[in-house]
């Protein structure tokens, strides 16, 4: 259910050119602060953000709106025997609010959806709320660092009923 009655996640469609624009386009709204936490890179200026975002190639998008404004975008990379790996972000000024649970909850939904078993995030040791997300959905956590590697299981439907 939604916190926010004029909030939606659904697909964000096109081909893969219009889909790289957007996420350039999002992760561009992202504060220093929190594009360091979503890359992993004290570095993300526009130039890398335009460097990455032409290389990617995700297999699926979840967007969160509040009203007409995306709120963040979930990225979903197939890999192999039923495996994906998931890129989260919030814009700034959406974050604390409940969104990024909701996005997150609609991305393990959406994998689900694909036949995917088992999913895994790397994010920074600093970001707390996606580590209280990815606990709260039973995942296995590994660290390097300040680097984290969260491996969630939806083979048993737990973590996307979380």
């Amino acid at each position: 259910m939604n916190a926010h009655a004029d909030t939606h996640t659904h697909p964000l469609m096109g081909h893969l050119p219009e889909l790289q624009d957007a996420l350039i386009a999002h992760y561009k709204t992202l504060s220093a602060a929190s594009r360091r936490l979503r890359f992993l890179t004290p570095a993300a200026d526009d130039a890398y953000l335009e460097k990455i975002g032409h290389h990617i190639s995700p297999d699926h998008v979840v967007e969160i709106t509040l009203g007409a404004e995306t709120a963040g975008i979930l990225e979903i990379y197939l890999g192999r025997d039923g495996h994906a790996e998931i890129g989260i972000s919030m814009e700034d000024r959406f974050q604390g609010r409940g969104l990024g649970g909701q996005l997150f909850a609609a991305g393990l939904e959406a994998c689900a959806e694909m036949g995917v078993k088992s999913a895994d995030l790397y994010f920074s040791a600093a970001n707390t709320a996606i580590m209280h997300m990815v606990l709260e959905r039973g995942a296995r956590i590994e660290r390097e660092g300040s680097d984290v590697m969260a491996f969630i299981d939806l083979s048993n439907g737990i973590a996307q009923a979380a």
